[in-house]
């Protein structure tokens, strides 16, 4: 999460965290559970443009109705809730997610490389199409 907060800074956005309702400190979220609301996140503004960075956030995949939960998701602003209600929260709708970040402490090897292209295949399979006009 640090490091994606650092490179939006680099690039001049604006990080603000908010906290849940009632929470005085930054609450991470570290898991697959719990509703969104219950966790902190961060907001990044430059100009008109405005995303949230949240931590172990659920979202549907890019192909089908699977559900992923990336370490990092930058979505667009408002889409996550910050309330909850009596029913659990739902995952993300793919269009809702900008990018997202894996971060793993791993020695690299070619089936993790593997694995992580799968992952972006089936999360945002729009950054694996080609340029045509790129040689």
């Amino acid at each position: 999460m640090v490091g994606v907060v650092q490179h939006y800074r680099a690039y001049g956005y604006n990080t603000s965290i908010q906290n849940p309702a009632g929470a005085h400190e930054f609450r991470i979220k570290l898991s697959t559970r719990g509703h969104p609301a219950d966790y902190s996140h961060v907001v990044c503004e430059r100009g008109t443009t405005v995303c949230e960075l949240h931590s172990n956030l659920s979202v549907f995949g890019g192909h089908d109705s699977g559900i992923f939960c990336v370490d990092v998701a930058i979505v667009n602003s408002g889409v996550v809730p910050t309330t909850k209600s009596k029913k659990p929260s739902q995952p993300l709708q793919n269009s809702d997610l900008i990018s997202f970040a894996e971060a793993k402490k791993l020695v690299i090897y070619p089936m993790l490389l593997a694995q992580f292209l799968g992952i972006v295949h089936e999360v945002t399979p729009k950054f694996l199409k080609r340029d045509k006009n790129i040689d």
